[in-house]
């Protein structure tokens, strides 16, 4: 079964990519990480490099978004961008939402899945471990409440070696 690899690159704050700069086609940001990596060998900037490999042990943030009673106008926002449903039944507006957040490429809401079952929707962050809980949660109206403001219990693989430069 093939294992999943990822790069987490840590920046100093004064280095960090702008959020416009991250949502950049995929061989954009790999010409970036490129580069970041370059600069790093050359001694231009210092960070740290943490690679792992998905052993299986890595477990996925999660939330949930909750109708009951729902009436008015129902907003959530996920990392910033919004969704929300002004008719319908509790399960109708949870299905608008799951369908709406699943479909989205917007910004960082598209690094979230949904699952709506009757009027609750669980939010599952697509990337495993603990930066999935950095995945923000809010929402408003009546009848609508959620688990938190961010996704919890992502825990990392414990497969990970780090580097620093």
């Amino acid at each position: 079964m093939p294992r999943e690899a990822r790069i987490v690159a840590t920046y100093e704050a004064d280095q960090m990519p702008s959020a416009a700069d991250l949502r950049l086609e995929r061989r954009t940001a790999l010409n970036g990480i490129g580069a970041f990596f370059q600069k790093m060998a050359g001694g231009l900037i210092i960070g740290t490099v943490s690679l792992s490999t998905d052993g299986g042990t890595g477990v996925a943030a999660t939330g949930t978004v909750t109708f009951s009673g729902a009436s008015g106008t129902t907003s959530q926002t996920i990392n910033g961008v919004a969704f929300s449903q002004t008719t319908g039944t509790d399960a109708a507006r949870a299905t608008d939402f799951a369908t709406a957040l699943n479909a989205t490429t917007t910004g960082l809401a598209s690094y979230v899945s949904a699952v709506a079952v009757g009027g609750v929707v669980t939010l599952t962050s697509k990337e495993k471990g603990g930066r999935g809980n950095l995945n923000t949660l809010a929402v408003s109206g009546t009848g609508i409440t959620a688990s938190g403001t961010r996704l919890s219990g992502g825990t990392d693989d414990t497969n990970r070696v780090t580097v620093s430069v």
